[in-house]
């Protein structure tokens, strides 16, 4: 049986997420490994790495919101946003600026509109903006949506700050330590970045691509998605692996489900795939089987 599930990883410092799935396909000979979303290759922490048939979750498993531990530094503006770029600007921290941190960071709760940083993996044109930033090429990018839950501003002892931020997709830390920093007057750069939670998973269930065991456990998707429902499929198992739509009015154990809502499916041995409701109806999407 092939292998299926999802492996948490702890991102080692300068390894890029693509250093890590190589390593771990190579490693446990995976014919299919993807992450669910990248981490800075100078940032730490929780990756999720897809393993066979539940790398179609990795767009779901992207959606989750994220838990980082960053740490700032004020008075520098790198074209990275980070302490990894060019330097572009320094500015003198005055005393007044450590004072204003908290409630600068706590006005960036809620949802509000963030432009992304030029080095980042958006595609523009088909090309990552990272290229094009390293060949001198700037853009006047368009704001995304984002939504950021809760913030815990840390020690902050100038130049260096810290703080927790819980997320949803799309956020970058890059792009907040930056928009801070220039609210304060003063600039500011991320030092130091770790994800330390994603969904309910938090980093301590994780190890390091060299310390994983001989045999890793792989997650099971449900433990991820775990609002989705779970419908049993009894005799149309077979078929919904097959990528064959279902009436929802012929499965005798169902909970409610809403259109739109995605599912996973459960046979005879377990989850078998995942689909989404329409108009009374699953859709397959995707197959464990």
């Amino acid at each position: 049986m092939r292998p299926v599930g999802i492996l948490p990883v702890n991102k080692p410092v300068d390894w890029t997420s693509h250093d890590v799935v190589a390593f771990v396909r190579k490693r446990y000979k995976y014919k299919k490994v993807g992450h669910s979303g990248t981490i800075d290759p100078f940032g730490t922490g929780l990756l999720l790495l897809c393993v066979g048939p539940a790398t179609k979750l990795a767009p779901f498993l992207a959606d989750l919101p994220k838990r980082y531990s960053v740490t700032a530094k004020l008075g520098v503006v790198t074209d990275t946003y980070d302490r990894t770029g060019q330097i572009v600007a320094q500015n003198p921290v005055g005393p007044e600026v450590g004072p204003k941190i908290r409630d600068a960071l706590m006005a960036f709760v809620g949802e509000h509109d963030q432009v992304p940083p030029m080095f980042s993996a958006i595609k523009y044109q088909g090309k990552p903006l990272y290229e094009l930033a390293r060949q001198g090429v700037k853009l006047d990018l368009p704001a995304r949506r984002i939504k950021i839950y809760e913030i815990v501003p840390g020690d902050i002892q100038p130049p260096f700050f810290s703080f927790d931020v819980l997320c949803g997709p799309g956020m970058y830390v890059r792009s907040l330590v930056h928009d801070l920093g220039q609210e304060l007057g003063c600039g500011a750069t991320v030092d130091a970045l770790t994800r330390v939670q994603i969904g309910d998973l938090t980093l301590d269930r994780a190890a390091g691509p060299k310390e994983l065991p001989e045999q890793p456990v792989l997650l099971a998707p449900d433990q991820l998605l775990s609002s989705w429902p779970k419908l049993p499929l009894g005799e149309l198992e077979a078929g919904f692996v097959a990528g064959h739509p279902i009436s929802l009015s012929v499965l005798f154990d169902r909970p409610s489900v809403d259109s739109g809502q995605m599912i996973f499916g459960v046979g005879r041995s377990g989850l078998c795939g995942f689909g989404e409701v329409r108009g009374g109806k699953i859709y397959p999407k995707g197959s464990f089987v």
